[in-house]
């Protein structure tokens, strides 16, 4: 599992992505989408690279198939139970919660900023 979680991490950045080629994003837009679908519990912050290839100005088909991709992606993954906000205040109120439901608040509170960001 650690190593699951190592591979997480936000690998593209501005320089990177100023030097792909529109097919290298194309194909980055694909696996990235692909990615997050088959394991979305342990790849859901791949969500911020996508979106970082929908604000890219100079090639807009890279905006417009990430915008798609993105849209296949939430509708995959977003849960069908309603997301609450949970504030550190009303988390002291309530005790100690398990590593997993910890994990999982977590989980829910960065898609849901991802896809405020998106829309």
């Amino acid at each position: 599992m650690k190593k699951r979680e190592d591979q997480n991490v936000e690998q593209i950045d501005d320089e990177v992505l100023s030097h792909l080629s529109f097919a290298d994003k194309i194909g980055l837009v694909q696996a990235l989408a692909h990615e997050i679908i088959s394991f979305p519990s342990y790849r859901y912050r791949k969500l911020r690279d996508l979106l970082k290839l929908c604000s890219d100005p100079k090639d807009i088909d890279v905006v417009l198939k990430a915008m798609i991709a993105l849209c296949d992606v939430f509708c995959d993954i977003l849960p069908s139970y309603r997301i609450r906000q949970y504030d550190d205040e009303k988390s002291k109120n309530e005790g100690k919660v398990s590593k997993d439901i910890e994990a999982l608040r977590t989980q829910e509170q960065f898609i849901l900023s991802s896809y405020k960001e998106y829309l």
